[in-house]
This record gives C-alpha cells, sequence and structure tokens, in this order.
C-alpha cells in the first residue's frame, strides 16, 4: 500500500536510507543514495513542506519511499540546485529528490509503484532526476531509463564529482 508520508515515517525512511547508502553497501552496483542530512527533523521538514512524499508499506511496515517537489521549492543558493533552476529557467518541474527501497523487498516492483503514484498525482507532468556518474549508479540509471527518462544532461559538483540529470515529459 502507498500513501502520504508523515513525520513519524522519518526515522523509518533514514533507516531505509542507511541501509542503501554507498557506505553501508559491498556491491556498489546494487544502488545507493548519497545524502549528507540524516537528521529527522531535516526528512520531517520535507514531509511537512515539501508536495510529494509517499511510503509503500507492506505487512504494516515501511519498505520503500519517494520524496519529490516542484520546482518552485529547489532552493537558488544550492549548487544543484542553482543549476536545475538555471538550466531549466522556464519550466515548471518536478524533483524527485530520493526514492529507495529496503533491500530485502527490492525487485518487487516497489519503486516502480511509487513512481506511478507520483505520476498519478503530479500536478505538473515534467520531471527531473539526478543519480550519481562517478561512482556510477547502474542500478538507478536503468530503473529511470525503464520508466522512460531520457538523459538531459551532465551536472558537475564543485568537488569534481558527476551526476546524471534525466528529464521526462509525461
Amino acid at each position: 500500500m502507498i500513501r502520504k508520508a508523515t513525520t513519524k515515517d522519518a526515522k523509518t525512511i533514514i533507516e531505509i536510507i542507511e541501509s542503501v547508502h554507498i557506505k553501508n553497501i559491498k556491491n556498489i552496483d546494487g544502488g545507493f543514495l548519497m545524502s549528507e542530512n540524516l537528521s529527522e527533523s531535516f526528512y520531517e521538514n520535507m514531509i511537512n513542506n515539501y508536495d510529494y512524499c509517499y511510503v509503500y508499506e507492506l505487512e504494516n511496515k515501511i519498505v520503500g519511499f519517494l520524496m519529490a517537489y516542484s520546482s518552485r521549492f529547489i532552493d537558488k543558493t544550492d549548487e544543484l540546485g542553482s543549476y536545475l533552476i538555471d538550466s531549466y529557467l522556464n519550466e515548471e518541474f518536478i524533483y524527485i529528490f530520493q526514492v529507495a527501497v529496503n533491500p530485502s523487498c527490492q525487485m518487487n516492483n516497489i519503486g516502480t509503484n511509487l513512481y506511478l503514484e507520483l505520476f498519478n498525482n503530479a500536478k505538473i507532468k515534467n520531471f527531473k532526476a539526478i543519480t550519481s556518474k562517478n561512482p556510477l549508479n547502474k542500478v538507478s540509471r536503468l530503473f529511470h531509463q525503464k520508466l522512460g527518462f531520457k538523459d538531459a544532461g551532465v551536472f558537475k559538483w564543485k568537488d569534481g564529482n558527476e551526476s546524471y540529470v534525466y528529464g521526462l515529459k509525461r
């Protein structure tokens, strides 16, 4: 079952992030998130203020989540936010901030179903996502391509790492 996330879900969302974080997995081909801020208050704030925050429950346990928001919420002082706003100046879009599924539940269409929920509920039908290029997040790249996302560019971080930017219009 998919439902809107509540602030009570923040702790479990962080646990899922930690379970797929590059620092905690042996095979980086299995996908990963690279959040800098894993505080409950950060995720509670997102849940309270952003448009699209969902969790996927299986037997009353959260096993996946998706967090996205419209371009009007992008922080223009952030290096990625500045790039997205400058690159897509006159476009309204939804930015997929994070999506993750507990490793024990992956490959069961949970991520796909979370995206479908977003697509069905989104007021804007223009989507942007970003994944790591170096190191390559192969699973996420293939997943986004399977959903119909197309390469839209490469973003170079201040530290020299690069990320793929994807776009999808539905």
